[in-house]
This record gives C-alpha cells, sequence and structure tokens, in this order.
C-alpha cells in the first residue's frame, strides 16, 4: 500500500517539485547515517543536497560537503527523534540509591529499629539517587536511528536529442 502511495505521489508531483514531496525528515538539514562499503564506520552528517546520483553530507558544521553516490551506499538511516537517556539515568540511580540505603541501615550497629531505617534510609537514599541519575542523563544525548530504503521509488527526468524529455520511473515493491 505505501508504494502504490508513493507511486501515485511521484506521478502528481511535477517534477520540479520533487523535493518539497520528500518528508519533512527527509529534507536539507536532517541528520543522515551512510554506511558504505568501502568505510569502515559510517558516515554521520547533516544532508546537505541530493540528486538522482548522489547525496551530500556535511560532518561537521562549517566543513565542506562530502558528496557519496547512492551506488556505494549499503545503508541509510535517518534521525527520526531526538532525547536524552534522563529516564534510564534515574532508574538506575534509584536502584542505586535505595540498595546503598538499605545496606547502609542494615549494617549500621547504633540503629535501633533496623527494618524501619532500611526503609527510611532505602527511599531518602534512593530518591537522591534517581534525581542525581536524572541530571546526568539529561546530559547525555540519544538518537533514534530509522533505516531508509534508498531504492524504493526513483524518477528520473532526461533530455532525449532532438528536443523533449524522458521521464522515467523505477520502484521496488
Amino acid at each position: 500500500m505505501r508504494s502504490r502511495m508513493l507511486f501515485l505521489a511521484l506521478l502528481l508531483a511535477p517534477p520540479g517539485d520533487a523535493v518539497s514531496q520528500l518528508p519533512q525528515w527527509l529534507r536539507p538539514g536532517a541528520r543522515l547515517r551512510l554506511t558504505t562499503g568501502a568505510a569502515h564506520e559510517p558516515v554521520v552528517g547533516t544532508l546537505v543536497r541530493f540528486d538522482t546520483d548522489s547525496v551530500s553530507l556535511r560532518a561537521v558544521e562549517g566543513a565542506v560537503p562530502v558528496t557519496i553516490p547512492f551506488a556505494s551506499v549499503s545503508r541509510a538511516e535517518v534521525v527520526r527523534e531526538r532525547g536524552t537517556i534522563a529516564g534510564a539515568g534515574a532508574r538506575f540511580g534509584l536502584l542505586a540509591g535505595a540498595g546503598f540505603g538499605v545496606v547502609a541501615a542494615l549494617t549500621d550497629a547504633e540503629l535501633g529499629n533496623k527494618e524501619w531505617g532500611a526503609l527510611v534510609f532505602g527511599g531518602v537514599f534512593g530518591l537522591l539517587g534517581a534525581g542525581v541519575g536524572g541530571l546526568i542523563g539529561s546530559a547525555v544525548p540519544r538518537d533514534v536511528w530509522e533505516p531508509l530504503s534508498l531504492h524504493e521509488a526513483r524518477l528520473s527526468v532526461a533530455p532525449v536529442s532532438g528536443g523533449g524529455l524522458r521521464f522515467g520511473l523505477s520502484f521496488q515493491l
């Protein structure tokens, strides 16, 4: 169904307006990660431009864009969401702090009622640990990568000798 909708959208879109028909996350400025057969590490950068046979990425702000031919790309991914690991940090801090509080209360020789002391110490240190873990986790960025199919559908327009244009459409179901 998705391929049919893409095919219909490509047929209805004029060739000059093809870039504006792309999803918002695949427009210039989107973060891409491309894996090529030649590189051991994927190339990560922001999309500068793309055409029918290559894509240009800027790995570092202000750097010269790198142009990579589509034929050499074995895997392509786009960042769909950016966030932090604050929740995971808070959960880890809660468990670590509560564990420390319980152990500290149970090993304290001067504490009279060890069960209530363990509960109180575990709760207090657990809350402190959750706060510290959440703060540390909020400083750690996290990207959610989604795979792209670069060869799913392609529209090509080429001039024909003697005047006129030739349109080509290929897609993969």
